[in-house]
């Protein structure tokens, strides 16, 4: 039986200050903090950012807080109560904590790593042991933490909500983290998948992890009726949104029968809602979705194992580089995820 535990000294952590210029996050030094009762002490060995993460680090107002949800570690101490894990297991953390199986409850959201509660850009962070996951060692831990926020994302998508059928076509916009999952988890169910860029070098990236059908909307002046023209009029089956608001018309534009539609971009671009063509008529579904459970982050952890898939990591940087890392998140200069070495295992 593991031992409890905690450790003493400091860690080295970023915080959000006060906002009151350009970029505030800046890296200070705190003591190693001690888990309650049923919780464990993380010893973070990679994070990465989210397009969550821009907004959350300008725009809340929340100095002296540790951003970032993705994680990968492995625990380093224990706190009373917790009997499923042991010191040394390799971990990631579903990082609404609170959202362990079954349906989404609005309460989950302000129970939150990275944006309620301190994140994971430290060497060391605290978290509920029922929000845990244990992890085999085949994957690199940058690789492993980018499981941890998009690859769940795209898991509860396709794997829980939109329950794809192969030879289904499967449309992602974009060529972030969480598209570039979209695309992998489809074809892991057979799907054939389109995929939208502004750049004709990431569409062609994205045909050699597995996109079927390629559209440049920046070159094609409307996007929708190209898909249409691809699908020779037919439509496709799922669309997963990943810019939000702004793009939800031209998604239904593009929808065939019984198209499920899964909202899953939080564009804060105000925008009016039209009426949404093809809705009624095509007999279309649209579902919003707030990450996953870590029922689900343990179901993808393992599908990805069984069948090899591997994260696209456009670039690694070290910890003490990590503001150059939210710099180049903030650019359209990368495909799939931006990840931060923490620390060696």
């Amino acid at each position: 039986m593991a031992a409890l535990g905690s450790l003493h000294g400091r860690m080295r952590a970023y915080e959000i200050g006060d906002q009151s210029s350009d970029l505030t996050l800046h890296m200070v030094e705190r003591p190693i903090p001690t888990p309650g009762p049923g919780q464990v002490l993380i010893k973070v060995n990679a994070t990465g950012l989210n397009a969550r993460d821009l907004w959350l680090v300008r725009q809340k107002n929340k100095p002296h807080h540790i951003p970032f949800s993705d994680n990968a570690g492995h625990v380093a101490a224990l706190g009373p109560g917790v009997k499923d894990f042991e010191i040394g297991d390799r971990i990631i953390v579903n990082h609404y904590f609170l959202f362990v199986e079954g349906d989404w409850r609005y309460e989950y959201n302000f129970q939150d790593h990275g944006s309620s509660v301190d994140g994971f850009l430290a060497e060391y962070a605290i978290a509920n042991a029922n929000a845990l996951v244990k992890c085999s060692d085949r994957l690199p831990d940058v690789e492993l933490a980018a499981i941890s926020t998009a690859g769940l994302t795209a898991w509860r998508s396709l794997g829980v909500e939109a329950r794809p059928k192969p030879s289904e076509i499967v449309l992602t916009l974009g060529t972030g983290g969480v598209s570039v999952f979209n695309i992998q988890v489809a074809k892991f169910f057979g799907c054939r998948v389109i995929v939208t860029s502004s750049s004709d070098e990431k569409l062609e990236r994205m045909k050699t992890i597995g996109a079927d059908m390629t559209v440049n909307y920046r070159s094609t002046r409307d996007w929708a009726a190209k898909v249409m023209e691809l699908t020779a009029g037919r439509g496709v089956d799922i669309i997963l949104n990943t810019v939000g608001y702004p793009e939800l018309e031209n998604c239904f534009r593009c929808a065939g029968n019984n198209a499920r539609c899964i909202h899953i971009g939080a564009s804060r671009q105000q925008v009016e809602i039209k009426p949404l063509q093809n809705f009624f008529m095509k007999d279309c579904s649209i579902k919003g979705i707030a990450q996953g459970s870590r029922r689900a982050l343990a179901e993808c952890v393992r599908a990805m194992d069984v069948n090899g898939l591997r994260p696209l990591v456009d670039k690694v940087f070290t910890f003490e580089d990590a503001v150059d890392a939210f710099r180049l998140m903030e650019t359209t200069d990368r495909v799939g995820k931006v990840m931060i070495k923490v620390a060696d295992r």
